[in-house]
């Protein structure tokens, strides 16, 4: 590790944190591992069962309650204020040069307060999602206009999110490019009967494999849509959508069953609901082609990068994904997939029927797939973040 990096202690204010399960927890958590432990101080919220995980790690976590019972719809006002009070005692304590937030609202409204107190740099990361959203309110936008120009450095998951910072903050923004990354453990030596055994539960082929949360925007309506011209092609073709079907998903799990229906593929759409870790890599691995062909929502909505692409592509799995938001940076058109209109059911069959009915095509985007995914991997990615750290405040 560079010298200018080790002289840079960094406080970590996170909301979401492991043990909770999610991509920018998940993605933290895996960058700090790395970063040397007495230069690394995370600021969280109390959750249960947080003390196996906080044990595991060799960096400090601090973690405080939250919860905010204030008027709805302002509660990030309520976990902003108690960030700061926690934050700024703690960045003191452990002399930190560098306050890092995990997202531009609430911990970046934090961050922006601890960092002009305490004379600190300040590091911001976006996922895409965050702001495209958020800047389409007042109140929001400044707040995000305000700790983008403060910052010395504004970390986004992806070139479209690079050019909606710069758009909100304009010249004085500050920003670098850091893929998420994957994590590749769990996906390396699988069982091959288990692979075979999936195949086998899962019955038909080929078979197609989304993996995501049921939200509109990532276009499991529209691979439904698709079916119908690939079965014509393909009659014992799959489509397996692994996502929660709980909670303000269910209702959008209904409606994709109802929509089945209606297009006549109900045989051929199996909706499994949340997988756990250790079953997930086995879908993926027991897919032909793995498909999310993602769509800008009208209220701004977007995919801020798309890590199970690179997922899939370690595996070796052709991927078809949209031509939205992050996902051109995960996705590598005519490489290691094929980028289409979400919007288009036309585009999303043809890319389907080109990559399944061409064996040379899709092994060269197996191959091109792995490779990819292989330079995406958190330890690579660290080796970015590590260059653009030590540049900041130099």
């Amino acid at each position: 590790m560079e010298e200018s990096l080790k002289l840079k202690k960094c406080l970590v204010l996170s909301e979401l944190y492991p043990p909770l399960v999610g991509g920018s927890s998940t993605m933290f958590a895996s960058r700090f591992a790395l970063y040397p432990p007495e230069h690394v101080v995370v600021l969280t919220k109390t959750v249960e069962k947080a003390d196996t995980f906080d044990k595991s790690v060799r960096y400090l976590i601090t973690r405080v309650p939250l919860a905010w019972k204030g008027p709805k719809g302002f509660e990030w006002l309520g976990i902003t204020w108690k960030f700061i009070q926690s934050g700024f005692l703690l960045a003191r304590a452990c002399k930190v040069d560098v306050i890092e937030c995990a997202r531009p609202l609430p911990e970046g409204v934090a961050g922006y307060i601890i960092a002009k107190l305490l004379r600190k740099k300040l590091v911001v990361n976006f996922h895409g999602e965050d702001i495209a959203v958020l800047q389409n309110y007042k109140v929001e936008r400044f707040l995000l206009q305000r700790v983008i120009r403060a910052a010395q450095l504004n970390l986004a998951n992806s070139r479209f999110t690079e050019s909606l910072i710069q758009g909100l903050g304009g010249p004085q923004a500050r920003t670098a490019v850091i893929s998420p990354g994957f994590y590749p453990k769990p996906l390396e030596h699988l069982d091959q009967a288990k692979i075979s055994q999936m195949r086998e539960q899962i019955g038909g082929q080929p078979i197609l494999l989304t993996v995501g949360r049921l939200q509109r925007r990532k276009g499991q309506d529209q691979v439904i849509r698709a079916l119908p011209r690939v079965i014509r092609h393909f009659p014992e073709v799959k489509y397996v959508i692994v996502g929660s079907t709980q909670g303000g998903t269910a209702g959008l799990a209904e409606s994709l069953q109802n929509l089945a229906e209606e297009v006549g593929v109900s045989q051929h759409v199996l909706l499994v609901g949340e997988v756990n870790h250790g079953v997930l890599p086995y879908y993926y691995a027991a897919c032909d082609l793995f498909l999310m062909p993602n769509r800008r929502e009208p209220g701004g909505d977007a995919e801020g990068f798309g890590i199970v692409f690179l997922e899939a592509g370690f595996l070796g799995k052709p991927v078809i994904g949209g031509n939205s938001g992050g996902v051109p940076d995960a996705v590598q058109h005519g490489k290691t997939g094929v980028l289409v209109d979400g919007e288009s059911v036309e585009e999303i069959a043809e890319a389907i029927l080109q990559i399944l009915s061409d064996e040379n095509l899709a092994r060269t985007m197996s191959e091109q797939g792995r490779a990819f995914a292989q330079s995406l991997t958190h330890e690579k990615v660290f080796e970015r973040y590590q260059t653009v750290m030590a540049g900041v405040g130099s």
